[in-house]
C-alpha cells in the first residue's frame, strides 16, 4: 500500500520514509553513499550510526575505526539538499596526514559523482536537480581564536577528530553554529572522537566518563552506550523555562551525553596483533591508554617516575639487573628471598577494587627489589587465600605479607588457620598515615633504582606500571599497595645488615 502512494509524499517526506527503512533494515540512517563504501558496517560503528542525540563521543584504545566512524556519521545526510557538516582537528597538518580524514575522504570520494574544492576544503555531493548540494568540509581549530573564523557558519554535524587536543571553549563555541530549519529532517548533531589522554583530556573525561563506567569491567565497559546526565542551568533541573517547557533540556531537566567506547576488537579491519606489537614501544601509561582505552588517568601522578624504573631479564635461575651508568648485575636464585605482598578488596562486583598479589624477590645486600609477577582480578574473600596459596606455591615464596584492615583481616585469619601451609603470614600495620604517606619508603627506593620489572613487557605489567606512574591520579591503586608493603619490609631487612644473608655475586660487564 505505501509503496503504491509514494508519489504522493513530498520529497522530505520521502527522505523521512528511507531513513526509517534504513534504520530498521541496519539500525541506522544510511544512504548509498555509504552503502557503496561500507556495505557491512562494523557492529560498533553501526552503534555509533544509530544514534541522533545531539552530543555523542566515541573512541578509547588506538587503531579502533574512530576517524572510519566520524566520517560515516558526517555523511549520513549527504543525500539531503543544504546539508552542510565540518569535521575539525587541531592542525591542517593533522588534517593532510597519510591516511588521515582527507587523505581517507580523497579514496573514498574520487571517481564519484562528488565534486573537491581544494580552496575551501569541501567535498560536494549532488542531491538532485536544481537542489543545493550536501557539503562537506575539513576544517582546523589549532588556538581557541580560530573558533571565530567560523562565526558566520551553519552546519548540522559538527565532529572534533581527537577531541582531547581541543580545549573546552574550542569545542563549546561551535554548539552556536549548529542551527537547521524548522521544519528539516535533518537532527543536529555535535560528534568527537578520540583516545584517552590528551592536553585537554581532563574536560573530556569530566564531562562523558562516569564513574561506573571507570569502575566496570573491562567487558561491560566495551559494550554498549554509556550516558553522563548534568542538570540543565536554565531551569535548574525543573524542566520549565519562563513557564513553558525548556527548550534547553526539552522538558527533561537535564542534560544527557552520550560516550561509546571502542577497542581494537571493534575494528574488524585492522591487524590485531601487528598494531599490538607497535604500541609496545611506548611508556606505560600511554601504551595501557592506547591499548586498552583507559580513561582512569589523565594526568601522571609525579611520585613515581618512569626514567627511575629499572628493568631485568632472566635466564633459568640468574637474574640480569640493568643499572644504567653502571655494570650490571647477575644475582642466582638462592641469593634470593621469595614473598608475596596482597592487597585484598572484598567484593567480586565491578564497582570493587581489585585483589592484587605480587610476587617479589629481594636481594638484602644490594637492597633490590625484583617483581617476579603480579595478578589483579576483583574476587569474593573466599577466594582470596587459595589464590595466594596457588601463587605462593608455583613462585617458592616463603612468606605472605598482607594488609590487616579490613577483609585482610579475615584472610590472615583463613591462611593461618590451613593445616599444612607451611607458609609464615605476616600483618602489614599501616597506621592512621595516607596512601601517599605510606608510599614514600617505595618512592624513595624506586627512585633509587632498587625495584626491578621483567623486561620485554609482559602483558600484565602494563596495568601495574600504569597504577604506579599514574598514582595517585589513577582510580586503582591496588598494585602500588603491593609494592608500599614490599618497600617497607625490604627497608627494614636491607638497613638490619644481617650477616647470615648470602653475600652479593661480582658486578658483571654488559
Amino acid at each position: 500500500m505505501l509503496q503504491n502512494n509514494l508519489d504522493k509524499l513530498s520529497p522530505d517526506e520521502r527522505l523521512e520514509l528511507r531513513g526509517i527503512l534504513n534504520r530498521k533494515q541496519k539500525g541506522c540512517r544510511t544512504n548509498r553513499w555509504i552503502s557503496k563504501i561500507r556495505p557491512n558496517l562494523h557492529p560498533k560503528q553501526k552503534l555509533f550510526l544509530s544514534l541522533e542525540d545531539r552530543e555523542v563521543l566515541y573512541g578509547g584504545s588506538a587503531g579502533c575505526g574512530k576517524s572510519d566512524a566520524l566520517l560515516l556519521s558526517a555523511m549520513q545526510y549527504v543525500d539531503v539538499p543544504d546539508y552542510s557538516a565540518i569535521i575539525l582537528r587541531r592542525t591542517l597538518v593533522d588534517l593532510n596526514q597519510s591516511g588521515a580524514l582527507m587523505d581517507r575522504a580523497k579514496a573514498w570520494f574520487t571517481n564519484t559523482e562528488a565534486k573537491y574544492s581544494a580552496a575551501e576544503r569541501s567535498w560536494y555531493f549532488p542531491t538532485g536537480r536544481g537542489r543545493r548540494p550536501a557539503r562537506l568540509t575539513f576544517a582546523y581549530l589549532q588556538d581557541e581564536g580560530d573558533i571565530y573564523n567560523y562565526q558566520g557558519a551553519e552546519f548540522q554535524f559538527v565532529a572534533y577528530d581527537e577531541l582531547t587536543q581541543h580545549s573546552f571553549r574550542s569545542y563549546s563555541y561551535l554548539f552556536s553554529r549548529l542551527r537547521r530549519l524548522k521544519d528539516s529532517l535533518v537532527p543536529i548533531r555535535m560528534r568527537s572522537a578520540t583516545n584517552p589522554g590528551g592536553k585537554f583530556a581532563e574536560w573530556v573525561k569530566e564531562n562523558f566518563i562516569t564513574d561506573d563506567y571507570l569502575n566496570a569491567s573491562p567487558y561491560e565497559q566495551s559494550n554498549g552506550v554509556w550516558t553522563k546526565q548534568t542538570t540543565c542551568g536554565e531551569c535548574h533541573a525543573t524542566g520549565r523555562f519562563e513557564d513553558q517547557q525548556c527548550v534547553y533540556c526539552e522538558g527533561a531537566g537535564h542534560r544527557t551525553r552520550y560516550f561509546v567506547p571502542a577497542r581494537l576488537m571493534d575494528n574488524p579491519s585492522i591487524d590485531l596483533a601487528e598494531y599490538s606489537r607497535s604500541l609496545i614501544e611506548l611508556p606505560p601509561v600511554e601504551r595501557y591508554r592506547l591499548e586498552h582505552g583507559d580513561w582512569s588517568i589523565t594526568e601522571q601522578g609525579n611520585l613515581f617516575h618512569m626514567e627511575s624504573l629499572r628493568f631485568y631479564t632472566r635466564s633459568g635461575d640468574h637474574f640480569k639487573l640493568t643499572r644504567p651508568g653502571q655494570s650490571d648485575l647477575l644475582i642466582n636464585l638462592r641469593d634470593l628471598q621469595l614473598f608475596i605482598t596482597a592487597d585484598t578488596a572484598s567484593l567480586e562486583k565491578t564497582t570493587a577494587d581489585f585483589t592484587a598479589i605480587s610476587t617479589w624477590a629481594f636481594h638484602q645486600r644490594s637492597g633490590s627489589l625484583i617483581l617476579i609477577g603480579c595478578q589483579m582480578s576483583r574476587m569474593e574473600v573466599p577466594k582470596i587465600a587459595p589464590a595466594i596459596i596457588n601463587q605462593s606455591a608455583n613462585d617458592k615464596a616463603t612468606f605472605t605479607m598482607v594488609e590487616h584492615a579490613q577483609c585482610g583481616i579475615g584472610v590472615i585469619q583463613e591462611l593461618r588457620g590451613i593445616k599444612g601451609n607451611g607458609m609464615a603470614v605476616l600483618d602489614y600495620m599501616p597506621g592512621k598515615r595516607d596512601k601517599i604517606a605510606r608510599s614514600t619508603t617505595a618512592q624513595i627506593k624506586v627512585d633509587a633504582g632498587q625495584v626491578y620489572f621483567p623486561a620485554g613487557r609482559p602483558g600484565w605489567l602494563d596495568a601495574c606500571l600504569a597504577q604506579l606512574i599514574g598514582f595517585p591520579n589513577f582510580s586503582h591503586d591496588d598494585f602500588v599497595d603491593t609494592l608500599t608493603m614490599a618497600a617497607s619490609w625490604a627497608h627494614s631487612r636491607h638497613q638490619s645488615g644481617n650477616s647470615g644473608e648470602p653475600a652479593i655475586l661480582a658486578p658483571i660487564g654488559r
